[in-house]
């Protein structure tokens, strides 16, 4: 699996429940993930959770220009595949 690919599953996983992101948080920063649009969305559900915002796919895709709820959606398609796999 590549890298690209377990970075989607990861935030995929994090739009599925939340609560992931309370797990990884700590030791996870943006500068892990290795392209500007991974980092974005992490950096973005950060930011939403530490605004109290829900981390919902409508959340995140609204906070961020130009990313369409479609994109979004391949990520946790990615990581259900995977889950389920």
């Amino acid at each position: 699996m590549d890298e690209r690919t377990q970075e989607m599953m990861m935030l995929g996983s994090i739009i599925m429940d939340p609560t992931v992101l309370d797990v990884c948080a700590d030791g996870l920063r943006a500068s892990h993930f290795s392209t500007a649009q991974n980092q974005k969305i992490f950096t973005t559900m950060l930011q939403l959770r530490a605004q109290g915002v829900s981390l919902d796919a409508a959340s995140i895709v609204a906070t961020m220009d130009g990313f369409t709820n479609s994109a979004l959606t391949s990520y946790v398609s990615v990581s259900y595949t995977h889950l389920r796999a």
